[in-house]
């Protein structure tokens, strides 16, 4: 009753009234239930009232065992009031403590923690909460089986009981009691995940304190996850320290698994460890710090980590001296700056970029390797390029491509890349830095593709298009190793480059050493992009002026890529005219230039016949202006193959060229003027040159700069000036005195192409067809003797050919000429004297004397056949035997050539036609007799034609032992009647020598009479006729009767009949205007001597003239048909 009271207790606590009561326990076994029960309700309130006085009168009387007996007393009232006391006074005394684990009271109290009565569980859960703070009374308490029931109150509905079981919890946690096995086991772990989320906040810190420890097993870790244990750690995150310090350590090890690693944003943990970065607890900063840098690998926690501020805290925690602690950060920069390159301006805001750049010369190249990389995530903001260029970045970036660590230097490649991407100024500044070059190196010496492709793409981002300096460094070889591995951009680009270096010839020599480097821009011309099939295009279009390129890009295919390219454009073109893109035009121009410059190499211009359509097309078509002149220049180049000159024509390839004669810029008509000479007009073509005002153009390029295109024009214009229309319209627009002005020019096919349109203009300008008085015949020789062309022609009989030029030219040059001065000596004769007298003779006689053996038998016709003209002027005689030419006359009379003997003979008759000096007859007559022998009857007319003069000038030069040699040879000739000329020539000669007896019987002896029979019996009214003047002389002297016949006149010698289709001609004498008329006396050869037989008559066709002259030796200069 006393006990009831709180002051009478203390009282009682004041009068020592504990110790005897507590002594009463040991001596009330045997008593009865209330006096226990009353003795256990004192102590119960004497404890309440004084624990300490209450414990001690407990430990001093020993009286604890004999309460735990009391626990399992029969009465409930006395257990409970007895568990109560156990567990009142046991916690805090260590003897107690003592004698409760040795008297199995921990089992008693794990027990009532089973039980269902919610008081007994409260006063054993209060008991062991205290005793469990205790390290070695914790280890009892788990060894007694306490930690299950524990567990299974942690979430008890009874707040009071719940949080006695996680006290309990948390100490033996904290103390270490709990095993891992423990821990563990199936039956404990599924209670601790459980405790991560419950309600009882008491327990949440225990139980992450457990979970963390078992969070480093990756077994565990996976149990763990399955239980649901991340988010509950998660959330633990925010809670207080102690909690967090658990939590943020069991997190750091999922985030270092990366099965695990990724579900850690969506359980919520990024923006707390955020928030812990910055905590001032070193384990709970690094914990944090680990578990973000492994998040960072997640893309989807980069943003997330970034709005939570953990850019920021990193980067000041990049200042930390501890080096883990600098790595982790760099790693987490790294991750998140690539993730988010938005995010760098809250790593500048905090300086970030300065620890960031201090790293770059740390003696690791992890760090200098990591650093580098994530400057290179900075970089991708403006704001943090600008920034670092201020900071002189670049430089130390530029420093570390000297690394010898391979790891180093390619993130230094890439830092150097992103920041010259953003910026043209930070891109000068890598340049200013001296990037360059180490990047180039890098670039030769690595073998790795992908290291070759960054390179290359720091290099694009520092060149901006430019790569010379790059060229400068590495030479092609550098460009080649770009193209290889560059984007379609950097190709673009590169190829340009390389187009533009190859346009300088020393620079394509040097590409052209290497057969790779040529295979790699071939390649470019599949490209899908249009920019660089164009400098592709272009770079093979300047290497193909290299006759070295040609053949090796021929090796590779690159003739039948680019025709194949040609065919599919010209299609394009076609189809849709003006659409193409820039580039593809430009492309298509470089093309052209490809074609333009194989068609001029003679080892595949008959390669190329199949671009001859396309070409021709390219220049008919409209808006081909950047293509025209190119394939304008291919035409030329082909049609100076002669089997391609009738492709050419067939497709229409004269005409369009014609057209561009009038074409404004100079390279296409000149180019146009080339191909039409090569390709030949001939009379048909005059009228539409006139009509189309092309003879105007080419009067033009008579004075054009090249000598070729000057020759050109000569050739076109000397071939249409055949037709007199277009004649007289060349001497009416002034084209005569510039192409007499090409007869100086410095270049021999120009001088050779001016004298041949010269020679073809004389032909028609000569012909006696034409009145004497003719203004355009008197406009042509006036003008050729004002430029004072003579002189300079015949100094070209006169030299020998010099070593250096085209032989084959040379000789046309001299064929021109011969013709020329032919045609002028030629027509009425009216040039003749001023010929003889600019020294014509003696020029054909140095002509003769010194280059007559060597040359063929047309230019040695034509140059005796002109020198036979001009011995018609009265002066020739003179020139003759004052140049010496007599005995050139007699060598050529003698000569085995056909082609000399004939004009030869001619040139002895014209000098013979009136009284000739003594000595000329007796130099001549052996000559013409012993050309009469060797001669056939074919090329005798000549022959009997100076014969015939020399008989009517001088008789007795045939006399005696001459007369039947002449009798000889013209009965041979008479043998042959199917040479009609020759032959009325013949008999018109024996006619006058039948008139004297000598003359009579030498023709006689000679079988004169048995050759004409037959002529007779064929109806020949002139050897029928002279027949009988021979056989009349035979009946004279076999019967002494004079029966004498006048002699006919051959004039007068009547045709012979049909079927004979030819009458035999009638002669006149030209005669000389310049000479003075025979004197009308004469001698008894009066009647003959008005026989002579003038020279043979010529064609009268130009066409045929000049094609027979220049025919010979390989065709025309510039292939005109004549």
């Amino acid at each position: 009753q006393l006990c009831g009271s709180r002051r009478a207790c203390d009282a009682m606590l004041e009068a020592g009234a504990a110790s005897p009561l507590a002594a009463m326990l040991l001596s009330s076994s045997a008593g009865g239930t209330e006096v226990v029960s009353a003795l256990l309700d004192c102590l119960a309130a004497l404890s309440e009232s004084g624990l300490a006085q209450a414990q001690r009168a407990v430990r001093n009387v020993g009286a604890v065992p004999h309460l735990i007996q009391l626990m399992n007393h029969p009465e409930s009232r006395v257990a409970r009031v007895a568990t109560s006391l156990v567990s009142t006074l046991c916690p805090g005394d260590v003897h107690n403590a003592e004698q409760l684990f040795e008297s199995g009271g921990l089992v008693l109290l794990a027990d009532s923690l089973a039980s269902r009565d919610e008081r007994a569980q409260l006063q054993a859960a209060s008991a062991l909460s205290q005793l469990s703070s205790d390290p070695v009374q914790a280890a009892a308490i788990v060894d007694n089986g306490c930690l299950l029931p524990l567990l299974g109150l942690l979430e008890h509905t009874n707040q009071e009981l719940k949080a006695y079981a996680a006290i309990t919890f948390g100490n033996l946690c904290t103390g270490g009691c709990l095993s891992p096995a423990q821990l563990q086991h199936p039956t404990v772990l599924p209670h601790l995940v459980a405790m991560l989320s419950s309600s009882n906040a008491l327990a949440k810190g225990p139980a992450a304190t457990a979970i963390a420890s078992m969070a480093a097993d990756p077994t565990l870790r996976s149990s763990l996850y399955e239980l649901g244990g991340l988010p509950g750690l998660a959330a633990l995150l925010n809670s207080d320290a102690e909690t967090s310090y658990h939590a943020v350590q069991a997190i750091a090890q999922f985030a270092a698994d990366e099965r695990y690693r990724h579900l850690l944003p969506e359980a919520g943990a990024v923006p707390p460890l955020a928030a812990l970065l910055p905590s001032h607890l070193p384990h709970v900063q690094q914990c944090a710090l680990s578990a973000v840098a492994n998040l960072s690998f997640v893309h989807g926690a980069v943003g997330p980590l970034c709005a939570s501020g953990a850019l920021t805290h990193v980067g000041q925690m990049l200042f930390s001296p501890d080096a883990r602690v600098q790595s982790m950060c760099l790693t987490t920069l790294c991750n998140l700056l690539h993730g988010s390159a938005g995010s760098a301006e809250a790593l500048l805001q905090v300086g970030g970029h300065m620890a960031l750049l201090t790293q770059l010369s740390s003696p690791s190249p992890d760090v200098q390797s990591q650093a580098a990389m994530a400057l290179g995530h900075m970089c991708r903001s403006r704001s943090a390029v600008h920034a670092l260029v201020q900071a002189d970045a670049v430089p130390l970036l530029a420093q570390l491509l000297h690394s010898p660590h391979p790891a180093v230097q390619l993130q230094a490649v890439y830092a150097l890349g992103v920041l010259a991407a953003e910026d043209e100024a930070a891109a000068n500044a890598v340049q200013l830095a001296g990037a360059v070059a180490p990047l180039t190196t890098l670039l030769l010496s690595s073998s790795s593709p992908d290291v070759k492709r960054h390179l290359t793409l720091t290099l694009a981002h520092a060149a901006r298009g430019n790569w010379r300096p790059v060229f400068n460094v590495g030479g092609f070889q550098a460009l080649l190793d770009v193209l290889a591995v560059g984007t379609g951009a950097v190709q673009q680009d590169v190829s340009a480059t390389i187009a533009a270096l190859v346009e300088d010839v020393h620079q394509r020599r040097a590409l052209l050493a290497d057969m790779n480097s040529i295979s790699a821009i071939v390649g470019l011309l599949s490209s899908p992009d249009e920019g660089t099939q164009q400098h592709a295009a272009s770079a093979l279009a300047a290497l193909a002026e290299e006759a070295s390129a040609r053949e090796t890009l021929y090796r590779l295919g690159t003739l039948s890529h680019i025709i194949r390219s040609l065919s599919a454009a010209n299609s394009r073109a076609k189809d849709a005219p003006g659409a193409d893109a820039p580039a593809a035009s430009a492309a298509r121009i470089s093309m052209v230039r490809v074609v333009a410059a194989f068609a001029a190499d003679p080892r595949y211009c008959d390669m190329l016949r199949i671009t001859i359509q396309p070409l021709v097309a390219m220049v008919a078509q409209a808006g081909t202006k950047g293509v025209l002149p190119h394939a304008a220049r291919a035409l030329t180049s082909l049609s100076h193959s002669e089997p391609n000159r009738d492709a050419l024509r067939e497709a229409g390839a004269q005409r369009r060229m014609a057209e561009l004669l009038l074409h404004a810029e100079s390279g296409v008509q000149a180019s146009a003027v080339q191909c039409v000479a090569n390709l030949g007009v001939d009379a048909t073509d005059a009228k539409a040159f006139m009509d189309a005002g092309w003879h105007l153009a080419l009067i033009q390029l008579l004075s054009a700069p090249a000598v070729e295109v000057q020759g050109a024009a000569a050739a076109v214009l000397g071939n249409l000036s055949a037709v007199p229309e277009f004649r007289v319209a060349l001497m009416a627009d002034g084209a005569l005195r510039p192409i007499l002005e090409l007869l100086q020019a410095a270049e021999l096919p120009a001088r050779t192409a001016a004298t041949r349109a010269l020679a073809i203009m004389s032909q028609q300008l000569m012909s006696p067809e034409l009145a004497q008085d003719d203004p355009n015949a008197k406009l042509f020789v006036d003008s050729f003797f004002e430029a004072n062309a003579l002189p300079s022609l015949l100094q070209v009989l006169s030299d020998e050919p010099a070593a250096n030029v085209d032989a084959h030219t040379s000789e046309r040059q001299v064929v021109a000429i011969l013709l020329l001065l032919q045609n002028l000596s030629a027509g009425n004769g009216l040039v003749r004297p001023r010929l003889v007298a600019g020294g014509a003779v003696e020029g054909l006689l140095r002509f003769l004397s010194h280059r007559a053996d060597a040359s063929r038998a047309e230019i040695l016709d034509t140059a005796v056949s002109t020198l036979a003209l001009l011995m018609l002027s009265a002066s020739g005689l003179l020139r003759l035997e004052q140049g010496g030419g007599i005995p050139v006359l007699v060598k050529l009379l003698r000569s085995a050539s056909p082609a000399a003997v004939a004009p030869a003979a001619r040139a002895a008759g014209n000098l013979l036609r009136e009284d000739p000096p003594p000595a000329l007859v007796a130099a001549v007559a052996p000559a013409l007799l012993h050309a009469l022998g060797r001669t056939s009857a074919a090329s005798s007319l000549d022959v009997l034609y100076a014969l015939t003069n020399l008989f009517g000038v001088c008789p007795a030069a045939l006399a005696g032992e001459a007369a039947g040699k002449v009798a000889a040879g013209l009965v041979r000739v008479s043998q042959e009647p199917e040479h009609e000329e020759a032959l009325h020539a013949a008999v018109s000669l024996m006619s006058l020598l039948a008139l004297q007896p000598h003359f009579r019987k030498a023709l006689h002896d000679a079988g004169a009479v048995p050759a004409l029979r037959p002529l007779a019996a064929g109806g020949w009214r002139g050897p029928s006729l002279l027949l009988g003047m021979l056989t009349a002389e035979a009946h004279l002297a076999a019967n002494g009767r004079p029966q004498a016949q006048p002699a006919a006149h051959p004039a007068a010698l009547p045709p012979p009949p049909r079927p004979l289709p030819h009458h035999p001609p009638a002669y006149a004498l030209h005669a000389d205007p310049h000479q003075a008329p025979p004197s009308p006396a004469r001698t008894a050869g009066d009647a003959s001597s008005s026989a002579c037989l003038p020279p043979p008559p010529y064609a009268t066709s130009p066409v045929a003239a000049y094609g027979h002259l220049g025919g010979g030796g390989g065709g025309p200069l510039y292939g005109a048909s004549g």
